[in-house]
């Protein structure tokens, strides 16, 4: 019992320090974010949200949990997701895609079911996939807390300008 509670504590503080870290690295950048969730379930909207202080940084994005919502809400071709499945690079593009018809921002990032994460920021892509198992709580805070390291690896690692 006592472990846990420390590996709470410690996830916890984590979480907290790369929450805080990101909200300081976006707003130096002056950058905002629009995002799609699925596995992930808002989870990454609403931390984002967290990091607002007087100007926000998530800007909007969808929570589409099946492939008919990528379909009407973002304009995925059915053929490509039928051809390659819904968290396969080109269903990824294709979502960033249709986000950007839809909300501007300076960055687009997607998060599928067997977790893909994808990134768009000026003309540089990057697309991630990373395999979770476990419970539905613990793989959406996983889906959630990796995405988040990414987004700020990605934002570091000076290839973004």
């Amino acid at each position: 019992m006592f472990f846990q509670q420390e590996l709470d504590s410690a996830t916890l503080d984590f979480d907290k320090n790369l929450h805080h870290e990101l909200g300081l690295l976006l707003r130096k950048q002056k950058r905002t974010i629009a995002i799609i969730e699925s596995v992930t379930g808002g989870e990454i909207g609403y931390r984002l949200t967290e990091l607002s202080k007087s100007e926000p940084i998530l800007v909007g994005g969808f929570i589409c949990k099946t492939p008919l919502m990528l379909i009407q809400l973002l304009g995925v071709s059915p053929a490509a997701i039928r051809e390659y499945g819904e968290s396969s690079e080109e269903v990824v593009k294709e979502m960033i895609a249709g986000l950007q018809k839809r909300i501007k921002s300076d960055i687009y990032l997607a998060v599928t079911g067997t977790i893909a994460i994808g990134y768009k920021c000026n003309n540089e892509e990057k697309y991630k996939e990373i395999k979770l198992t476990g419970l539905p709580q613990i793989v959406r805070q996983q889906a959630t807390r990796t995405t988040l390291m990414y987004l700020k690896q990605w934002l570091t690692s000076g290839g973004i300008t």
